[in-house]
């Protein structure tokens, strides 16, 4: 939402998200969290089995990617579900922000 000032009190103006850009923007956050997590605990995992070389660079990779797709689809699949039903048009918003004032 974009707020602006303007004579006689504040107007909200509500920018809608279409439900591929929610799914996206989903895909992206649940990505960067799971390629954090799929580094940190690739890491140890792979550390800890004791690879050495192209086999620890593999492992590490291989989870990256894993977590990183399986995160992010999770999430991109939440904000759909979340956001479903849930379009309010610019005409909604300021009246019941109106009725809430008076």
């Amino acid at each position: 939402r974009f707020f602006f000032a303007a004579e006689g009190g504040l107007v909200v103006v509500s920018v809608a998200m279409s439900t591929v850009d929610r799914a996206v923007s989903g895909f992206m956050l649940g990505g960067s969290i799971g390629v954090a997590a799929g580094t940190v605990f690739g890491t140890m995992q792979a550390l800890g089995s004791g690879a050495r070389g192209r086999k620890l660079l593999h492992n590490i990779a291989f989870n990256i990617l894993a977590a990183g797709v399986t995160f992010g689809t999770l999430v991109a699949v939440g904000s759909v579900v979340r956001s479903e039903g849930r379009e309010v048009s610019v005409a909604q918003t300021s009246n019941s922000r109106r009725e809430k004032a008076l």
